[in-house]
This record gives structure tokens, C-alpha cells and sequence, in this order.
């Protein structure tokens, strides 16, 4: 009973880690019309959740998963120093953080 509901709480982490890598992916998104950029806005809550969940992930990472840690470690390093102002002005920084999003949301596989 207990390592089931062990296991529902480990898949409940991952799934959490996932949506917020997918969502911030999504988020980071340029779209082009013609040849001009229309970067999707972005709001601070959606960075605020993802460092919070960066924060949270080790308390909840009650069998030390290393793929779970991997992934958080990756997420923080990628969104840890970053200010909402950059993602929405800076479009060369915002389209590289995509790109490193984009890279961590393609090698999710748990």
C-alpha cells in the first residue's frame, strides 16, 4: 500500500516537472508574421511557478529519483538567474532559452 502510494506521489513530481517545462517552452514561443517577430506574452507567474517548483521538487523527491533531480537541476539552471523583463525584451536571449527549454522538454522520458 505504502509503496504504492510512494510511486503515485514520485509520478505526481514528474508530472508537474513536465507540464512546467512544456509550458514554458510554449510560452518562450516567437511567433513570425512575415518577416516580424510576435513573442507570445509572458507572464512573471509563469517563471515565478517554475523557480517555486525548483524549490519545492527536493522535499518532494522522497526516493531521490536522480532523473527527477536532473531534470530540476536542468530547469533551475536554465530559469535561476532569469529576469521576466529579459524574456520579454531581450528576443536573441528569449529564442535561446526556447531553445535550451525545448532541448530539456525533448529529453524528458519519465
Amino acid at each position: 500500500m505504502y509503496t504504492r502510494r510512494i510511486g503515485e506521489a514520485i509520478d505526481e513530481v514528474r508530472v508537474r516537472l513536465g507540464e512546467a517545462v512544456k509550458h514554458l517552452a510554449e510560452q518562450l514561443t516567437v511567433d513570425y508574421v512575415g518577416k516580424e517577430a510576435k513573442p507570445r506574452r509572458f507572464y512573471e507567474s509563469t517563471l515565478e511557478a517554475a523557480q517555486n517548483l525548483c524549490d519545492l521538487v527536493p522535499a518532494l523527491n522522497i526516493t531521490n529519483d536522480p532523473k527527477i533531480e536532473e531534470v530540476r537541476a536542468e530547469l533551475e539552471r536554465i530559469v535561476g538567474g532569469i529576469r521576466v523583463e529579459t524574456i520579454r525584451t531581450d528576443l536573441p536571449a528569449r529564442e535561446e532559452i526556447k531553445k535550451e527549454m525545448d532541448d530539456l522538454a525533448s529529453r524528458l522520458d519519465f
